[in-house]
């Protein structure tokens, strides 16, 4: 299985670049909000043990996912330099002990552009951050804009690109068939 890795602050489009890209593969998406927004229904996943349970079931679908004969999964996800280094390499370890591929995508953009796409009404479906000043705050908490290290990968900044050209760059760029 190919794992494509789509990583990148909140509101930088990872969904809508996944979508784009999906269609282009055949691959099925694995929005990570899913995951999160269902252990919320009973945990609080802002907790060690609601990040733990999320974690480990984002980890457990990408195995049997890589176990199975799906060609092809796009996951998105918020990665935070150095806070998420041992998830990640921990789906590395799983997707290549399982005979798969992970190629990494790290999208970003202008901070402010950030700012103006977090208010979209399409984030308001799962329980995505929605307001500006939320962003802003995580922002500063967190660093959302370094990739991740020693691995290679491809970085886009789709400030001013289309959704249908980033998918079309990672795809061209890792040689991927539908």
């Amino acid at each position: 299985m190919n794992l494509i890795f789509l990583y990148g602050p909140p509101a930088v489009g990872k969904l809508t670049v996944a979508k784009e890209l999906s269609k282009l593969t055949g691959y099925k998406i694995f929005h990570n909000h899913l995951v999160r927004d269902l252990v919320e229904s009973l945990f609080d996943v802002k907790t060690e043990k609601g990040i733990k349970i999320v974690q480990q079931l984002r980890v457990d679908l990408l195995v049997e996912a890589a176990k199975s004969d799906i060609p092809g999964v796009i996951f998105t996800f918020a990665y935070a330099y150095s806070v998420d280094n041992h998830f990640v390499e921990k789906i590395l370890k799983y997707i290549k002990e399982n005979g798969g591929s992970l190629y990494l995508v790290q999208l970003y953009c202008d901070k402010k552009e950030l700012l103006k796409r977090v208010t979209f009404k399409e984030r308001k479906k799962f329980a995505k951050i929605c307001e500006p000043k939320t962003l802003s705050a995580i922002l500063k908490q967190y660093d959302l804009f370094t990739p991740y290290p020693d691995k290679e990968h491809l970085r886009i900044n789709n400030t001013n690109i289309t959704p249908q050209e980033a998918a079309k760059r990672i795809f061209i760029y890792y040689k991927l068939r539908h």
